[in-house]
């Protein structure tokens, strides 16, 4: 008897994740198909939600409106604050195991421009642009194969996006879209959804009956979160009736109006909401009574806060996408705030004004909130003064960033940038109108996130535009062609990658640059290996080392070694290209390059492969896919996944190799990472090996397995295997 590890699975009623097993013995049924578990379906919706209250009747309605086979796209619409986020959330909660490939969640509130929802879409789906394909073309592709639920929030302010939104639908027969939004997009085949505000209870309704209407419920809810000792009388359900019946039934003025228990008496609340709403329409005569409503409850909110408070909540409105602490001291704090930010912030949460994860490490505002900041903000005349402390910022971020987009912090670095893409994006729409200096010089600081990470239609056009007002001549320059340069490479455009690597390196030369030299050497190098010339492109990385070296240690000559290693390797040069790639490592050990050492082993993985040393190629190649996971690095990730399917199934194990292959085939979709000749020469042979082994069936169930599995949970088994071979070296 023997068992087999099914991967790593969510349970329910079980907080940690766990490994499951299948005995394997004889008589035992041994092709079962994959568990499905929670964990078996992909998604980035929030683990923790908060209870969905009053809407059983529209979750019912809306799951069995998006179940139906000809419903691909449904809008749910309605005014601000009528809870149709939260209603989407639960939706895609509770269809995830219905969805093969899982459930997404987009959030639009921060962007303006249509032009980038498709990058956001992608970002969601851990997408990333590939040489030669559009990333609409990459996302179209990827989605074609796919069996997912789509949900797009706040998409009204992007409504320019709603034809690509539509071609998405018509090119993925089996995805499903789920929109919110305060209008309809008014495409082809969409669904509409009106989302109404909670049903309030009669006055002549009995004290259950008040009790039982959603509205109440939803306000005694989150009364109960900042008084947890509340137990409503009759008496006082009738008063929080009242309250309800005020405010319309919407759930965000509902939850304001909760959270002031905390300071109030239900009857004080309620007088002062019999005396009437401020109403802020701010020019907005057309604006519905329940909007009206809705503003008014925020109004309200803000009139009772203390002037410091007020003064904060509104520059608050300035982030988008949520913001940190010191973000929000540096940015708000101008000298003339009567409260320390961190008192004021915590404040503001406690009035749900201001939303906060576990950690209160990032706080954000609802959008509708966020507006109204925003409103009050220009209102104040203060609003210019607080966007040039807002783009300053994420400029001094951006510059801080810079160096450290590589070596031993680079993903420290890179998850603090991205986490405030949308804030970075606000800025530098801001400076490009306004201060096109600061402009530059962020767009200079950040250029490694847009290639990194996969922004890279975003990171090409506002390094475009950068570009077209930087000063001639000058370090900031260097910068961005140096950005440019690599992102259009790794675009595919060589020809105009080889002409902005030799314009730049002609200025980094004039100016005695040596980074700048050494990374246009790098560009030219890799535009001469995709075009095969191996001397022209071994010239160019031996002139970026000797560079490297002639000024000094640099954290990148790690690297440059890797590239002369890969020209060697392809030159099946097996010696050299070992002694290379061991000297990258050695380099490593010096100056911690996480990404460079992931590299150097899984090209020694390849050199002990040719070899014939499968154990030594397994071992490497185990340990630079847990190091490629950790960066997140999907290309050296696939890579990593096929070489070790061609090792596993020459040791037998037909049906692994086809799962580590299913896994592979998932993030080659996802990323439109495209194998090397050598690698796909190596896929061929291994599942002709595999085809011979198993039949078509199971064949099929082992790759679906793969593709259900999850990088981490691989990864941990696979280091756990290898562990248990160095322990017991005679056993299989």
């Amino acid at each position: 008897m023997s068992v087999r590890s099914l991967g790593v699975h969510a349970l329910k009623d079980i907080d940690e994740r766990v490994e499951l097993f299948q005995v394997i013995g004889p008589g035992l049924r041994a092709d079962f198909p994959p568990p499905r578990t929670a964990g078996s379906h992909p998604t980035n919706l929030p683990p923790r939600q908060q209870p969905l209250i009053g809407r059983d009747t529209e979750l019912a309605a809306l799951t069995e409106l998006l179940a139906r086979d000809n419903v691909s796209l449904v809008t749910l619409t309605g005014p601000g604050g009528t809870g149709k986020t939260r209603l989407a959330l639960a939706t895609g909660a509770k269809l995830l195991p219905s969805f093969a490939d899982g459930v997404f969640f987009v959030d639009l509130s921060a962007l303006a421009d249509p032009a980038l929802v498709i990058g956001a879409i992608a970002q969601a789906l851990s997408l990333r642009e590939s040489p030669g394909r559009s990333l609409q073309k990459t996302l179209r592709e990827h989605l074609s194969s796919t069996e997912m639920l789509l949900i797009l929030d706040n998409f009204e302010q992007v409504m320019g996006a709603a034809r690509e939104v539509s071609t998405l639908v018509t090119a993925a027969p089996a995805i499903k879209v789920l929109v919110t939004s305060r209008e309809t997009l008014r495409v082809r085949g969409e669904k509409e959804f009106s989302v109404a505000p909670l049903a309030v209870p009669h006055s002549s309704d009995d004290p259950e009956a008040v009790a039982d209407s959603p509205a109440v419920a939803l306000f005694l809810s989150r009364a109960k979160d900042v008084r947890p000792d509340l137990e409503p009388g009759p008496s006082d359900l009738s008063l929080v009736a009242d309250i309800c019946r005020r405010l319309d039934g919407l759930p965000l003025a509902i939850e304001l109006a909760a959270a002031r228990v905390k300071v109030l008496s239900l009857p004080a609340l309620n007088e002062r909401l019999a005396h009437g709403l401020k109403v802020l329409t701010s020019g907005r005569r057309d604006a519905s009574e329940r909007q009206r409503t809705l503003r008014g409850a925020i109004a309200w909110s803000y009139d009772l806060l203390a002037v410091g408070e007020e003064t904060l909540f509104r520059r608050l409105g300035l982030f988008a996408g949520g913001f940190s602490l010191e973000a929000a001291e540096a940015v708000c704090d101008r000298g003339d705030l009567d409260l320390d930010v961190l008192d004021g912030l915590a404040s503001l949460v406690d009035k749900s004004l201001v939303r906060t994860d576990e950690l209160r490490e990032r706080f954000s505002m609802l959008e509708t909130i966020r507006e109204f900041a925003l409103e009050t903000l220009e209102e104040s005349g203060e609003g210019e003064d607080l966007r040039r402390a807002h783009a300053e910022f994420f400029r001094a971020l951006a510059e801080e960033a810079e160096p450290h987009l590589v070596g031993r912090h680079q993903k420290d670095w890179l998850d603090r940038l991205e986490r405030d893409l949308d804030n970075i994006r606000a800025a530098l729409r801001w400076s490009f109108l306004t201060r096109r200096d600061l402009a530059v010089r962020t767009a200079a600081g950040v250029r490694r996130l847009w290639a990194v990470r996969g922004y890279l239609s975003e990171g090409h056009s506002w390094l475009t535009r950068a570009l077209a007002v930087a000063p001639a001549n000058s370090g900031v320059t260097v910068m961005i062609l140096r950005g440019l340069a690599t992102i259009v490479q790794m675009q595919g455009d060589n020809d105009e990658a080889e002409r902005l690597a030799s314009e730049g390196l002609d200025l980094s030369t004039a100016l005695g640059d040596s980074e700048g030299t050494i990374s246009f050497l790098v560009t030219l190098g890799l535009v001469a290996e995709e075009g095969r010339d191996f001397d022209a492109a071994e010239a160019r990385f031996e002139d970026a080392v000797e560079v490297a070296r002639r000024h000094g240690p640099t954290s990148g000559l790690s690297k440059l070694i890797n590239n002369l290693g890969s020209v060697a390797l392809a030159r099946d040069e097996l010696e050299r290209a070992e002694r290379l790639f061991n000297d990258s490592l050695e380099l490593q050990r010096e100056q911690p390059d996480e990404e460079s050492r992931a590299l150097a082993l899984l090209n020694l993985g390849l050199v002990a492969l040719r070899r014939g040393s499968r154990q030594t190629a397994w071992d490497l190649i185990v340990e630079s896919l847990a190091s490629s996971a950790a960066l997140g690095q999907s290309e050296f990730i696939v890579s990593n996944l096929e070489i070790l399917a061609t090792i596993v199934v020459a040791e037998g194990e037909a049906r692994e190799a086809a799962q580590l292959l299913g896994l592979s085939d998932v993030l080659q979709s996802s990323t439109g990472f495209s194998l090397p000749a050598f690698e796909r020469e190596l896929r061929n042979q291994t599942l002709e090996t595999i085809q011979q082994t198993i039949d078509a069936a199971a064949l099929e169930r082992a790759l679906e397995e793969g593709r259900a599995s999850d990088v981490g949970d691989v990864v941990h088994r696979l280091r756990a295997r290898a562990a248990a071979t160095v322990a017991h070296p005679g056993e299989t």
